[in-house]
C-alpha cells in the first residue's frame, strides 16, 4: 500500500471516535512488535472485543478505521482534522445481515421491488402469448419457496412431490400450492421485457435478476480486506449457448461463474462467462490477459465503499501475471497469487524448474524487483511451485 504521512495508533483512533461519536465499519490494526515472551491473554476472554481487552502494545499499533461511507480514518493529519467537513458521494450504508432469519435473509436479497419486477414482467410475457395468467407477490414468493425446498429435498420427479403415495408425496408442497398453478408460474417467469433484449448478451434475460442480486450482495458484504478470485460451475444440463464442458470438475456440465469472495466464503460479485462476445474489454485484455482483465471488469463493479478499502486480491495462475499484479499496486491494492513460468521473464534471475526439481522438499528460491515491488518465490513441494506472495513465516506442516 502506499506510504502515509502520518499513521494514527488504535488509542488515538477510538479517541476521535469517541468524541466525534462515529460509528465505523471496520477498524485495521497492524499487529504490533512482539516485546513479552508469553502466551497470556491480555484480559479475561469473556470480554473479548473490547478495547479493555488490549495490551498497550496493540493500543500503540498503527490503525486504520473503514466508514460507511468509504472514508478512512488514519490515513493523515488532514482527514483527522476535516473529518465532519469533507464532502463524499455517499453510497447507501453496508448491511449486515447476521443473526438474521432465513426469510428475513431471503426477503433483502428478494425484496419488493425484484419481486415487483418479476410479476410485471410474468404478466407481460404471458400477455405477449395471449394467455390469461396474474401473479401476486405473495404467490410468487411461495413459488419459490417451492423451488427452495426442491433444492435440499430431492425426488425423481418433480411432479411426485404433489403424489397421494406416503413414500414420496410432500404435504407441505402440497398445501401451499396446487401441482398445476406451479407449472404454470414457472412456464410464464421471466425478468425482462423479450422484445428489449441486449442480442449481444446471452443472458439477457436473466440479466436485470444478476445485477440486482450484485447490488444486494455487495451492500450486504462483511468489509474483509481479503478476497479472492476464482471459478464457479453452476449446475445445468439443458441447452444454452453458455453452457461448458469442463472434465476435472466435480461439477462438469453447466454455466461457469466467476466469483469474488471473501476468506468466509461470501460472494461479493460474480459474473457468468459467455466468450469474447459480451462484457469485453480489450484494454485489460491486451494489459493483463484474459484473466486479468475478468478480475478488473469484476472489480469495477463493486461499489466505492468496498474498493477504498486496502483490498488483497487472491487467485491463481490463470489470473497472475506480473502486469497485472503491478497495476494493482500502482493503485493501492495488494496481490498474492501462483503464477505460470512462462509469464515469468526469461531474465529473472530465480533458480529454474529444472533446477528446483533437484533440491529438497521445502526448497525456495526469493528474487525481489525493487521497482515494482514484488516478491517472487519459488519453491519444491511435491512439484515445483511459483508464487507472487510473502516467503515467511515458514513453518512445517503434516500431510495424510
Amino acid at each position: 500500500m502506499d506510504q502515509r504521512k502520518k499513521s494514527l495508533n488504535l488509542q488515538e483512533i477510538l479517541e476521535i471516535l469517541d468524541e466525534e461519536e462515529k460509528d465505523p465499519v471496520a477498524i485495521f490494526i497492524t499487529p504490533p512488535e512482539v516485546r513479552e515472551d508469553s502466551d497470556e491473554d491480555s484480559a479475561e476472554e469473556d470480554e473479548g472485543g473490547l478495547a479493555d481487552n488490549l495490551n498497550s502494545n496493540q493500543l500503540r499499533a498503527s490503525a486504520e478505521a473503514v466508514f460507511h461511507d468509504g472514508r478512512i480514518l488514519g490515513e493523515d493529519d488532514d482527514e483527522v482534522e476535516n473529518i465532519n467537513q469533507t464532502q463524499y458521494d455517499k453510497p447507501p450504508p453496508a448491511v449486515y445481515l447476521k443473526g438474521k432469519s432465513p426469510v428475513e435473509k431471503f426477503e433483502y436479497f428478494f425484496d419488493e421491488d425484484i419481486m415487483n419486477m418479476i410479476t410485471k414482467e410474468s404478466c407481460r410475457y404471458a400477455c405477449d402469448k395471449n394467455a390469461q395468467f396474474t401473479i401476486s407477490v405473495s404467490e410468487l414468493r411461495v413459488a419459490f419457496g417451492i423451488l427452495i425446498l426442491l433444492g435440499y429435498h430431492t425426488l425423481p420427479s418433480r411432479r411426485l412431490y404433489w403424489s397421494l403415495d406416503a413414500d414420496v408425496g410432500v404435504e407441505l408442497v402440497a398445501k401451499a400450492m396446487s401441482r398445476d398453478r406451479f407449472e404454470e408460474i414457472l412456464r410464464f417467469l421471466h425478468f425482462t421485457d423479450n422484445q428489449a433484449l441486449n442480442k449481444d448478451d446471452e443472458l439477457a434475460k436473466i440479466r436485470p435478476l444478476m445485477n440486482h442480486l450484485n447490488t444486494k450482495f455487495a451492500m450486504a458484504y462483511l468489509m474483509d480486506q481479503h478476497i479472492s478470485l476464482d471459478e464457479a460451475m453452476i449446475e445445468y444440463f439443458g441447452r444454452h449457448e453458455c453452457k461448458q464442458c469442463i472434465r476435472n470438475k466435480p461439477v462438469k456440465l453447466g454455466f461457469k461463474a466467476w466469483c469474488l469472495n471473501s476468506p468466509l466464503g461470501y460472494l461479493a460479485t460474480f459474473d457468468v462467462y459467455q466468450g469474447t462476445a459480451f462484457g469485453l474489454n480489450r484494454h485489460y485484455e491486451e494489459r493483463f490477459g484474459k484473466g486479468g482483465g475478468t478480475l478488473m471488469i469484476l472489480f469495477e463493479k463493486l461499489p466505492s465503499h468496498i474498493k477504498d478499502i486496502p483490498v488483497r486480491f487472491y487467485f491463481n495462475n490463470y489470473f497472475t501475471s506480473l502486469p497485472l499484479v503491478n497495476h494493482l499496486r500502482e493503485i493501492n491494492y495488494g496481490a498474492t497469487g501462483t503464477i505460470r513460468d512462462n509469464r515469468i521473464p526469461k531474465t529473472c534471475p530465480i533458480n529454474s524448474t529444472n533446477e528446483m526439481k533437484k533440491v529438497p522438499r521445502g526448497y525456495t528460491d526469493v528474487v525481489v524487483d525493487n521497482i515494482h515491488k514484488i516478491l517472487l518465490v519459488r519453491w519444491k513441494d511435491n512439484a515445483v511451485v511459483s508464487n507472487i506472495s510473502p516467503v515467511y513465516p515458514l513453518e512445517s506442516v503434516s500431510r495424510w
